[in-house]
């Protein structure tokens, strides 16, 4: 048998821990109240455990809108807006309007399994709903700047606490 050479070795462990750096497991935490780690990809699948905001979870993949976890020694899947990546914690209503992050509302509605189709049906079934789904629609479709944001909470004084 063939010894390598001090750098062959060198270098296949250098490419080694490169690989296992680049593939290491992501950590994450649960971004919202409760969270239920499911057996399958599924809003009723099997809950596995219950997680709770703050919780530490490992990221072992994604199939998105699902995410494959390690938490406590148990793995399942979460809704992927169950989590929060890179220790942002806390969302603000600001990052909600620049489309970079949800908010706290749409989250919960997001792992209750509501999407497009669910809202179209929603719609559907009450349309003496229409005019106020209309309005709704524009106050949505708006998307000031935070230049526009910080003018308007200068001209009304909020300070962002309760009056």
């Amino acid at each position: 048998m063939r010894r390598l050479s001090a750098w062959t070795a060198t270098l296949l462990l250098a490419l080694w821990f490169g690989w296992a750096t680049a593939h290491a497991a992501e950590e994450a935490r649960i971004a919202s109240a409760e969270a239920r780690l499911r057996a399958t990809k599924t809003k009723f699948g099997e809950t596995l455990r219950v997680l709770h905001s703050g919780d530490s979870v490992t990221v072992l993949r994604t199939e998105a809108p699902w995410v494959r976890v390690s938490a406590g020694g148990v793995e399942g899947w979460l809704h992927e807006s169950a989590i929060s990546r890179g220790g942002s914690g806390g969302l603000a209503m600001a990052r909600a309007l620049t489309g970079s992050e949800v908010e706290a509302s749409e989250r919960s509605a997001g792992q209750k399994g509501f999407d497009s189709a669910t809202e179209q049906s929603f719609r559907a079934s009450r349309p003496q709903l229409a005019a106020a789904f209309a309005t709704i629609d524009r106050i949505d479709a708006q998307r000031p700047d935070e230049a526009a944001i910080a003018a308007f909470a200068r001209a009304g004084q909020l300070s962002g606490g309760a009056r």
